[in-house]
């Protein structure tokens, strides 16, 4: 039942229990439920405002994507860089686009961290792919979220049943919240 109808049916019983508005109670109980009424009006307009911020976010991660896919694409395009570069595109500071297929021991490298980093979670895994995949403990949807440490991944390419590119966001790096995280 919807907050507008609890507020209609509270009129309604109000209305036949024929309360005497002139009275205290009357006037106490009267204004209550017009108070809830217009309280229950506001949280309607703010449901609908929060599906338009949610179909703004959902179109805007899209477009995200497509951006990213394009730049892949372009950098795909510049032979200056060798192999093991074109696996992943550096967008930001702390944001990177990765081949699935990516060695451990190159991102790694890349993030310029220790080999064991992904140690406690990695498993048999030797690739991103399969990181994100003993993370889960099941194949990521398309531009599914997992976090591991001060690591965010969302899957931003599938390929079949191949993951086959990964955003990778890797926020500061702090000792209270790896305890937690795990």
């Amino acid at each position: 039942m919807e907050i507008s109808e609890k507020v209609a049916y509270l009129k309604g019983l109000a209305e036949g229990l024929a309360l005497d508005t002139e009275s205290k109670e009357g006037k106490l109980i009267a204004a209550i439920i017009d108070v809830l009424d217009d309280m229950s009006g506001k949280f309607e307009d703010l449901e609908d405002e929060l599906c338009d911020v949610e179909d703004g976010l959902d179109a805007v991660s899209d477009d995200l994507c497509e951006v990213e896919e394009a730049l892949y694409e372009l950098e795909d395009d510049d032979d200056e860089y060798d192999e093991e570069e074109r696996q992943y595109v550096k967008l930001n500071y702390n944001t990177y686009s990765f081949e699935g297929k990516t060695l451990l021991s190159d991102f790694c490298k890349i993030l310029h961290v220790d080999d064991d980093e992904f140690e406690e979670v990695a498993g048999e895994a030797d690739t991103l792919a399969g990181l994100l995949l003993e993370i889960k403990g099941d194949f990521p949807s398309m531009h599914e979220h997992l976090e591991y440490k001060n690591y965010a991944f969302d899957v931003v390419g599938i390929d079949g049943r191949r993951i086959s590119r990964v955003k990778v966001t890797v926020h500061p790096h702090h000792a209270d919240t790896d305890a937690a995280s795990l």
